[in-house]
């Protein structure tokens, strides 16, 4: 009888387990998507020595939380001079990034009709990138440009003010360093101020 009842109220624990479980729901984000609008500012020199200026170029970054405190992003960047509207720059890189004083993990649990959410609501970052960019080194008229492409690599730092569940605010500095392997060889230094969102999903 003693044994009966031990199994019973084990079944009974069991089945308790199991419908909280199923109550249960838990959401974690793992990723990023980052959008900004900000200046450029690039200069190179080589066969050709000069400089562009650019007011309002766009960035695109998909970002892979690894840990809390570090992650993978991968970017695009696109400068386009509005008075001739060419594409002065263009450059794709991929790196990493470190976030100190705070976490970027954000979750949401919920349980029972009671919801618990961690967002972190500032969050500060540096890192590092490496990539290809193409940059207009003169115009040879309406249509043809002389362009190099070059091998770039630099670091970054950054800060997001969360505003929501998903959505924070964001500004990136970036300094790059570049040296041209293309058959118009040019080094190069390029700056970039961002202002822009992130999203977690």
């Amino acid at each position: 009888m003693k044994n009966y009842l031990k199994k019973f109220n084990l079944l009974l624990k069991v089945s308790f387990l199991l419908s909280i479980s199923t109550q249960l729901y838990s959401k974690e984000y793992n990723s990023q998507i980052h959008t900004g609008i900000g200046f450029l500012s690039a200069s190179f020199s080589g066969p050709t020595t000069g400089s562009i200026s650019i007011p309002m170029a766009l960035s695109f970054e998909y970002e892979l939380i690894n840990t809390a405190n570090k992650s993978y992003f991968f970017e695009n960047i696109i400068a386009i001079d509005s008075e001739d509207s060419k594409t002065k720059y263009y450059a794709t890189h991929f790196g990493s990034r470190y976030y100190f004083f705070s976490s970027n993990l954000s979750a949401t649990k919920s349980s029972h009709g009671t919801s618990i959410s961690i967002i972190p609501k500032i969050r500060y970052y540096g890192g590092w990138q490496l990539g290809v960019a193409q940059v207009v080194i003169s115009s040879l008229g309406p249509v043809l440009d002389a362009v190099s492409t070059v091998f770039e690599y630099g670091a970054h730092v950054g800060m997001i003010y969360q505003v929501g569940e998903n959505w924070g605010l964001e500004s990136k500095f970036s300094y790059s360093m570049g040296n041209g392997f293309s058959s118009v060889t040019v080094n190069s230094q390029v700056s970039q101020l961002f202002v822009g969102g992130a999203y977690y999903f």
